[in-house]
């Protein structure tokens, strides 16, 4: 079940939500931001399972390596 909630957003990133549903990335807004909001929440659990992964094997320079934005 979809809940409604309102936001505000800069009106750069509703023209570019809007370009992109012209260029027929997405049906509309919503499901433009629902992708958004999916991969915002995706790539955070990613990130932060990773890096529990690397604390619990203690690894100095991989930790190191993956803050840095380089892979491990």
């Amino acid at each position: 079940m979809m809940q409604t909630i309102s936001i505000n957003l800069p009106k750069k990133y509703i023209q570019t939500i809007d370009e992109l549903v012209g260029l027929g990335y997405f049906s509309n807004r919503s499901e433009a931001i629902r992708t958004a909001i999916a991969m915002l929440i995706r790539d955070t659990i990613r990130s932060n399972f990773m890096l529990e992964q690397l604390k619990r094997e203690k690894s100095y320079e991989a930790i190191k390596n993956y803050l840095h934005g380089r892979d491990y």
